[in-house]
């Protein structure tokens, strides 16, 4: 997966601006206040303990720092289009990705950010849901 983000890199002309990371979100290795953005796309479904997770992410981000963390397809087209593949190849996976983009998760995953008293906008539209946070300065 990071090789193939590198690719994507290199031919948008961004090596050298940015910074790939692959390891677990409860523990990142990272100084805090050293990230100025965070990616993360599927994994937040995966994570044991969304508070940890959650906090650590807050602690590496700089001031000013951004957070883009969550799950979808992009467009209404296209999350179609990839639960009528996935559905032939696996019938239970449109419960699967009910379950994480549903209702109950996603006030789970609020729940533990409210709760935590971080600042926070959620998108929960045709692209997806997705938590983003900013630092204060």
């Amino acid at each position: 997966m990071l090789a193939l983000a590198e690719g994507n890199i290199r031919e948008a002309g961004l090596s050298g601006r940015l910074s790939l990371l692959s390891g677990d979100v409860h523990d990142i290795p990272l100084p805090a206040g050293s990230v100025d953005i965070a990616v993360s796309r599927g994994s937040i479904f995966f994570w044991e303990d969304l508070a940890r997770a959650f906090s650590e992410i807050h602690r590496v981000l700089a001031p000013g720092g951004k957070t883009y963390i969550g799950g979808g397809f992009g467009t209404a087209e296209l999350r179609d289009a990839v639960l009528a593949a996935m559905t032939k190849e696996n019938p239970d996976w449109k419960n699967f990705r009910d379950k994480n983009l549903g209702p109950e998760n996603r006030e789970r995953v609020v729940g533990v950010i409210e709760g935590l008293g971080l600042p926070h906008r959620i998108v929960n539209d045709d692209s997806g849901f997705w938590v983003m946070m900013e630092k204060g300065r």
